[in-house]
Formats: C-alpha cells, sequence, structure tokens
C-alpha cells in the first residue's frame, strides 16, 4: 500500500495502526496488503486449487457436525497481535 505525495514521494504506514486507518482508502494499484511485524506484504488471493481445498473441507465440516462449533471462512482479515494484519486463504473459529 503506498500513498503518493504532491512531490511524488511514496508515504509507507510506520504503525499497524496507521496501516489499518489507511488500508481503507483507494489503493493505487487495486491490491489488497498484509501487515507483518513492519513489512507490507501485497496479498495476491486464493490460487483455483485452494477453492477446491475449501469446498472439500466445508463438506466434510458439514458432514461431521463441525460447522456447529465454529465457521470456515475464506480470506478473512486477522489481526494477530498488535504487529500482525494477516489474510489467510481459509480458517476456522469457534463460535467461542
Amino acid at each position: 500500500m503506498v500513498e503518493i505525495q504532491e512531490n511524488n514521494t511514496i508515504q509507507l504506514p510506520h504503525t499497524l495502526e496507521e496501516f489499518i486507518e489507511r488500508e481503507h482508502e483507494k489503493l493505487i494499484d487495486g491490491f489488497k496488503y498484509e501487515w507483518n511485524n513492519g513489512e507490507i506484504v501485497k496479498f495476491e488471493g486464493m490460487k483455483m486449487r485452494y477453492l477446491y481445498i475449501y469446498h472439500v473441507l466445508t463438506n466434510h465440516f458439514f458432514e461431521r457436525g463441525y460447522i456447529e462449533k465454529g465457521i470456515l471462512i475464506l480470506k478473512p482479515e486477522i489481526i494477530l497481535n498488535e504487529s500482525q494484519l494477516r489474510r489467510p486463504d481459509i480458517a476456522y473459529f469457534t463460535h467461542e
């Protein structure tokens, strides 16, 4: 994520809070990003083979009843700690 100033310099966020605040602004290149310990990482999105894996996992979760205890989510935005905002391809969250 970059912000181009009037003098054509690039301004990057320095903290997770600044990253989150600016992340919702319109991005110049149209990509989403993750924040990993101060490093800005381009989020490429899910590949087709992972969609197949998600489909298989979803069916398994319904058949085994795991869906009653939680939910399987595609590409959630997760703040892991004060220095990491990540977007895993697939994540499972319990209702707790």
